[in-house]
């Protein structure tokens, strides 16, 4: 029996990765058939997929911590404010622009993902050599999408402060 879970644990962890080995390893194959794993087990590859969605976004709000003086902040402290107050007061306003940036680009990443349902049917268009249906596929998504970018756009921008 542990000849035959090692085994199964290095064939599932080679090929796809370790929350599919355990995965296979505690309930399909160990009969510890429960809610509770499966559950677990989709809230560890939820984070996983977040996390690896989330690089761009990441690097975009360092650069713009990195943009703030020191000296706001060490103005900020000598008038007795704290670190929330400095938060709301000082960090969050000069970064709010990179908010609509990073939102903007979530978006356009969301919807050109290779998962996208959409974008399969308009290769699958492209593939059965039907050109026509498959312009008039992506012109009509690209349109929503903008749209989608621009009620976003509008609801994210009247919020944003733009120093100078």
């Amino acid at each position: 029996m542990f000849q035959e879970v090692q085994e199964a644990v290095a064939e599932a962890s080679s090929e796809v990765g370790i929350t599919t080995a355990l995965r296979e390893i505690l309930v399909d194959n160990g009969g510890f058939a429960s809610d509770i794993f499966l559950y677990v087990f989709d809230i560890v590859e939820g984070v996983y997929a977040i996390a690896i969605a989330s690089g761009i976004q990441i690097i975009i709000f360092l650069s713009g911590l990195q943009t703030i003086s020191p000296s706001m902040f060490e103005a900020a402290q000598i008038e007795g404010c704290t670190a929330w107050e400095s938060f709301w007061k000082i960090t969050f306003p000069m970064v709010s622009s990179l908010i609509l940036v990073n939102i903007v680009y979530t978006v356009i990443d969301f919807f050109s993902r290779t998962d996208n349902t959409v974008a399969a049917e308009i290769q699958k268009a492209v593939g059965k050599l039907e050109y026509g249906q498959a312009s008039a596929m992506a012109w009509i998504y690209f349109l929503i999408v903008i749209v989608f970018l621009g009620i976003i756009s509008l609801i994210i921008s009247k919020r944003i402060y733009y120093y100078e």
